[in-house]
């Protein structure tokens, strides 16, 4: 927002000047941003950097103390062109000088070469999964994996190596996901890896249901801190400096039941629970309509099958086949913007199992395709509906 307006102002400035100001006024916003600095100066030397917090600081002044008299003193439009584009050129210097060799902003790509062609334990890692995977027919199902503990490069295991992750880049993950699965904010020491009451280890229900198949770790999976259950997993690789585990009873991706429970998911988000353990007929759906009773226990006693035939980011397309109706959850988790369709017909997207989402289907064979829309008018018009408090 602010960038927005920076820019805003700038374009602003150029085409009609500095804005007419009351000396007053103008006294009161000088002595405000001199405020505001003596108390960043003083605030930072309280920092655990001490001094060389308030020394970062400080470097900056001279740069913004050119910038004001550059900005006041042009009168012609071509000048202020000038001056302002001189001004956005210190101003990302100074950014780039002091912020692209950081370590978190400017790494090299060889950084992450060790992932496109791995060697030694990368390569080891890499390999134990693939096979199992090839062993088991498991790409089908598309498992995920954490990765934990072995540095900064393997939070990019999902991009670079095509495989789905349970953790990764903390930006991309979303409340309710991050509130529940408890990964940490960075995937590379094991300390930040919670294991909250909705997730107490990797051998539990909502693993299973978000198709954790592969755990690697820095360290034996018994030596994880933090886990308030031991999980029971095959080791596929033990150490030294890596080991790798194949999770059991994993449920695929997706999966069709014909018993409904009706659950409050913002309730069990907001308290940090979830169930441990459902039946595999069973699915929670989070609906004003009472499915429970559309759905009833008889038919719980054949589950249909459900096939990914199509994956990308953005599309799923899933061939099922259930000799009953029932609810097709797919383990991704649910957001606002996403559709679905049946044989080409829109459906409502249901929020299944609290996390994720899902959609009634009839008996009988059906392709069914999830896509992201959140343009779609149908979206648009249910996000100003929220807006305004009309979907109350």
């Amino acid at each position: 927002g602010l960038a927005c307006l920076s820019g805003q102002l700038a374009s602003d400035y150029a085409r009609e000047g500095l804005p007419r100001m009351r000396p007053i006024a103008l006294a009161l916003g000088v002595a405000s941003v001199a405020g505001l600095m003596a108390w960043a100066l003083a605030f930072s030397s309280l920092s655990a950097k001490g001094m060389a917090a308030t020394w970062e600081l400080v470097r900056t002044l001279p740069i913004y103390a050119t910038l004001i008299p550059l900005l006041l003193l042009p009168a012609s439009g071509r000048a202020r062109s000038a001056a302002i584009a001189l001004a956005v050129t210190l101003t990302a210097g100074e950014l780039v000088w002091r912020n692209t060799a950081m370590p978190l902003n400017g790494e090299p790509r060889a950084y992450y070469a060790m992932l496109e062609s791995p060697t030694g334990d990368a390569a080891r890692i890499v390999d134990a999964i693939e096979t199992d995977m090839r062993r088991h027919g498991d790409e089908g199902r598309r498992p995920r994996v954490e990765v934990v503990g072995l540095g900064g490069p393997w939070q990019n295991a999902a991009m670079v190596l095509g495989l789905e992750t349970t953790n990764g880049y903390n930006p991309l993950r979303i409340g309710p996901y991050d509130r529940l699965v408890a990964p940490g904010e960075t995937s590379f020491t094991p300390l930040q890896r919670r294991f909250p009451g909705s997730f107490p280890g990797y051998d539990c229900q909502l693993g299973r249901l978000l198709g954790l198949q592969y755990v690697v770790l820095d360290r034996p999976i018994e030596q994880m801190p933090n886990q308030r259950k031991r999980p029971i997993a095959d080791v596929l690789m033990a150490g030294p400096k890596a080991w790798v585990y194949r999770m059991e009873h994993v449920a695929p991706r997706a999966t069709i039941e014909s018993r409904v429970q009706i659950a409050d998911a913002d309730e069990y988000i907001d308290e940090g629970k979830f169930p441990s353990n459902m039946p595999s007929t069973d699915v929670m759906v989070d609906s004003d309509d009472d499915l429970s009773q559309k759905y009833p226990a008889s038919l719980a006693a054949k589950p249909g099958k459900a096939d990914i035939v199509g994956w990308r980011p953005d599309r799923v397309e899933i061939k099922v086949d259930t000799a009953a109706p029932g609810i097709l959850t797919l383990h991704d988790p649910w957001y606002p913007g996403w559709e679905v369709e049946v044989d080409g017909q829109s459906k409502p997207v249901l929020k299944t199992d609290i996390l994720f989402r899902g959609v009634e289907i009839p008996a009988g064979r059906h392709t069914v395709v999830f896509a992201y829309r959140p343009l779609s008018a149908q979206n648009l018009l249910a996000a100003a509906r929220t807006m305004f408090g009309a979907g109350e």
